[in-house]
């Protein structure tokens, strides 16, 4: 069979089966069904992977968060039976609520592990105790607490935590000297 415009040579046949035309991909022993099956088996097993890492990661923060707000959030509860001199009561509480959860905001936040949670439940029982032992001093020890989480967790705080008003201004702190005095 010739292609029509004068050339000698035979004309190239397909042939839809696929044999004999170079189509060596597609044939018998490469199946495209096989394939599929087992990227879907690996996409299940990737799947499944992640899920169990996940649940096991999502038990073990809700532990931690639950730690929080039964032991670290409610160890700034005595402090509202403390109410400084120059202090309305109701003010006051309302504040000791607002570092209550202030506390839960950032226990919850997963940032922090059981060890530092305890540290943090310590500092607060601590302020808490010296307060009770001066109630003249309640403001500025729920003051230093404010000051002390904000220092190192402001970013989860963000504004959705604002300091309360009754607290003393927080003090200017210095900026942070980047370079060594050069001595003259």
């Amino acid at each position: 069979m010739r292609n029509g415009d004068g050339d000698a040579r035979p004309m190239r046949r397909l042939r839809i089966d696929g044999r004999g035309s170079g189509l060596d991909a597609l044939s018998p022993g490469h199946s495209g069904r096989r394939f599929v099956v087992l990227a879907m088996l690996g996409v299940l097993v990737l799947w499944g992977g992640l899920y169990l890492a996940f649940r096991d990661w999502r038990a073990r923060y809700r532990e931690r968060a639950a730690y929080g707000v039964r032991e670290v959030a409610t160890a700034i509860d005595p402090l509202g039976q403390v109410v400084p001199p120059d202090v309305p009561p109701e003010a006051w509480r309302q504040a000791v609520a607002e570092t209550r959860a202030m506390l839960v905001a950032v226990t919850s936040a997963n940032v922090l592990d059981l060890a530092r949670m305890q540290t943090l439940r310590d500092e607060v029982r601590a302020r808490v105790a010296r307060a009770r032992a001066r109630p003249e001093s309640a403001r500025d020890e729920l003051a230093g607490l404010w000051n002390g989480i904000s220092d190192r967790a402001a970013p989860v705080l963000g504004g959705r935590h604002p300091r309360p008003a009754l607290l003393p201004p927080r003090p200017v702190r210095k900026p942070a000297r980047y370079y060594p005095k050069t001595s003259s």
